[in-house]
């Protein structure tokens, strides 16, 4: 009387499967605990190709084609439009953090248009005019709606 031996079974999920299932794990482990956000750049200046640019009041917000926001808090602001590439003085800094768990967490929705710093510029010099066709037409049509907005409804 000997032992029977029944066939091992086969898994139903195949072995690559769930080797590349503990690769994932792993691979967002290190991501999630082990991330160094970047570090601040050394240089006091930056230069960008002005893609969004809005005015408020005493301060102006500008985004560009790299990875920053730039802020600058005059009473005068220099002729910048859209497409043109500008070179701003200033200071780097980190978008604050979220303070409040519920809130709007301000350096999350950076981050979801990677942009990674604030640069508050003390000064902003116009380096090149924009040469480009459709900026061109875009800024036009952005100043047709300003000067609608300005008149007396």
């Amino acid at each position: 009387m000997g032992l029977d031996h029944q066939p091992l079974k086969k898994s139903k999920i195949p072995l690559w499967f769930s080797g590349y299932l503990l690769f994932v794990f792993v691979l967002s482990f290190f991501r999630i605990f082990f991330y160094q956000s970047p570090k601040l750049p050394e240089t006091n200046k930056i230069t960008l190709t002005v893609e969004s640019l809005q005015i408020s009041g005493d301060h102006m917000v500008l985004e560009g084609n790299n990875t920053s926001l730039i802020y600058y808090k005059k009473k005068e602001f220099p002729k910048i439009e859209l497409g043109d590439q500008i070179e701003a003085t200033g200071t780097y800094q980190y978008p604050k953090r979220n303070t409040n768990f519920y809130l709007f967490d301000y350096q999350k929705y950076l981050l979801s248009k990677h942009i990674v710093y604030e640069f508050s510029a003390d000064k902003i010099v116009r380096v090149q005019k924009n040469t480009s066709f459709f900026y061109h037409i875009k800024n036009k049509i952005l100043e047709r709606i300003e000067s609608l907005k300005s008149r007396a409804y």
